[in-house]
């Protein structure tokens, strides 16, 4: 048998999904604060 997504409970995929985007979310803030300006002129 091989583990597909639908073997998942739609409750362990949201909260998966949830700290995936709150890690991300994290990460993505850390590196706009470093690289604001760059990102601004790049416009």
């Amino acid at each position: 048998m091989t583990h597909c997504w639908c073997d998942v409970t739609t409750g362990e995929v949201v909260s998966m999904v949830r700290e995936a985007i709150r890690r991300g979310e994290q990460a993505m803030a850390g590196e706009a604060k470093a690289n604001g300006a760059v990102h601004q002129d790049a416009e």
